[in-house]
């Protein structure tokens, strides 16, 4: 299941547990990422985690 960018939104800026989030949608797994701009390319950032167990899978920031 992939839970459109309009519900993961109401997210953003809010300091909400992991573990929430993923009962709250359903989910087991939740992709959160950033994007940046660099001098003349974009950066980034990316992390797969598990509501459950709070395991990342990928950099860690």
């Amino acid at each position: 299941m992939v839970i459109a960018r309009n519900t993961a939104m109401t997210y953003k800026s809010k300091a909400v547990d992991l573990r929430e989030i993923g009962k709250e949608l359903g989910v087991r797994y939740v992709l959160e990422g950033q994007c940046s701009k660099l001098q003349i390319a974009y950066g980034l950032m990316r992390n797969l985690s598990t509501p459950r167990t709070d395991r990342i899978f990928g950099p860690r920031g």
